[in-house]
């Protein structure tokens, strides 16, 4: 798989989305308005920080464990650790305020189907 090329998006058109199959495996006809909602968030976030970012993917996790199942809204980033792990703070913090004005039942919803996760750096051993 080609690597993509890390920049820093200035518009919302800079940064794909990618969905892959295993979001449809998690997500249902209500979650839909929800999730452009929360992808709405994570470009803006992306976009007014100092992110070299390739773009968003959306996935699917499924727990069986938890019997959950979430859709995972991940920027994909080539940060050093510490600096991935302080944008994805900062993002939650972010993800937190936007959920303070919103209905309840969104809420509840986001917080019981719905995360955001961070790539970065992989160090090779």
């Amino acid at each position: 798989m080609p690597q993509q090329l890390l920049h820093k998006p200035k518009t919302d058109l800079d940064l794909p989305v990618v969905r892959d199959a295993t979001a449809n495996d998690v997500l249902s006809p209500p979650d839909e308005p929800i999730l452009t909602q929360l992808v709405g968030v994570v470009k803006a976030f992306v976009i007014s920080g100092d992110i070299a970012a390739s773009g968003l993917k959306i996935s699917g996790f499924i727990d069986p464990e938890e019997n959950s199942k979430q859709a995972v809204v991940t920027v994909e980033t080539d940060l050093d650790v510490q600096a991935a792990m302080h944008a994805w703070s900062a993002l939650g913090r972010r993800v937190e305020e936007w959920l303070a004005d919103q209905p309840r039942a969104v809420r509840e919803r986001v917080f019981a189907h719905f995360t955001t996760d961070f790539t970065w750096k992989r160090s090779a051993f």
